[in-house]
């Protein structure tokens, strides 16, 4: 087995971000969705490169295939720690926490629906009990698309789309 993960996927996503597959409207201008592309950045260096390696076949283990949920997210970007400032401030850190983590639970849902939208990723199965949802990176050609998509099916035992 291998450790080396996500660095072809993260050259995808980098060529998807030169081709302005990663933009946003604002007013009349075309600006960089930062918060869609750290997500997708992420989420392909945690998962899998395509095609798959030949352990990866004899074990049915998909490639590009995200399962970390938005809280790997958030703590990789640094989204649910507290300033100095606010931790200093006398206010129940508690509370403070909670809030920070919805503000980054609500950023990167809407990150995943901005990227579904756009094509970029599809979940495959929701989340569930103990489970995150999984989500598939769409970041190939149409045809290589297919392919890794064709081979997630295979390897959770879902029916082909």
């Amino acid at each position: 087995m291998t450790d080396k993960m996500g660095y072809s996927n993260i050259d995808h996503v980098y060529e998807l971000s030169e081709n302005g597959r990663l933009a946003k409207k604002r007013g009349n201008k075309s600006t960089l969705d930062s918060t869609a592309l750290h997500a997708l950045l992420y989420m392909a260096h945690k998962t899998y490169d395509w095609p798959p390696e030949q352990w990866q076949v004899e074990r049915k283990v998909p490639a590009r295939l995200y399962t970390l949920g938005w809280r790997g997210i958030a703590e990789a970007l640094g989204m649910t720690i507290l300033s100095f400032e606010q931790l200093q401030s006398g206010e129940d850190e508690e509370v403070m926490r909670t809030a920070r983590e919805r503000t980054a639970k609500n950023r990167i849902s809407t990150a995943f629906k901005d990227l579904a939208e756009r094509g970029l990723i599809k979940q495959l199965y929701p989340q569930s009990l103990g489970k995150n949802a999984g989500y598939l990176l769409l970041i190939g050609d149409p045809a290589e698309n297919r392919e890794v998509e064709a081979w997630a099916r295979r390897c959770l035992g879902l029916p082909q789309a």
